[in-house]
């Protein structure tokens, strides 16, 4: 489930890139780098699942105001990777019996 967000960011930059004749090839190699650089740096540091939210909810402006290079070919996946995280977040709290114990 965790890998879906990266899936659809790639589908989010093949489908420019292609749909362009690869024209776009430029800010769609631009956008490759930033997702190589963020996935090392996501498995270099380890972040804390509440940490990943506020990340993904940090992530949205950035996008839109990066939106003429290409930023908003990333926002579905972004808000894939918020409700991935949400989701986890809300299945891994504890029952009250777990925390009796």
């Amino acid at each position: 489930m965790l890998k879906l967000p990266w899936l659809i960011a790639f589908a989010g930059l093949a489908t420019p890139l292609v749909g362009s004749d690869f024209k776009l090839w430029v800010p769609v190699t631009f956008w490759l780098v930033v997702l190589v650089a963020v996935w090392a740096l996501g498995h270099a540091v380890p972040i804390a699942r509440e940490g990943r939210i506020v990340l993904a909810v940090a992530v949205l402006p950035l996008l839109f105001q990066a939106g003429f290079l290409g930023g908003w070919w990333l926002l579905p996946a972004d808000l894939t990777w918020l409700a991935v995280e949400w989701r986890a977040r809300s299945r891994h709290r504890p029952q009250p019996a777990e925390i009796a114990s």
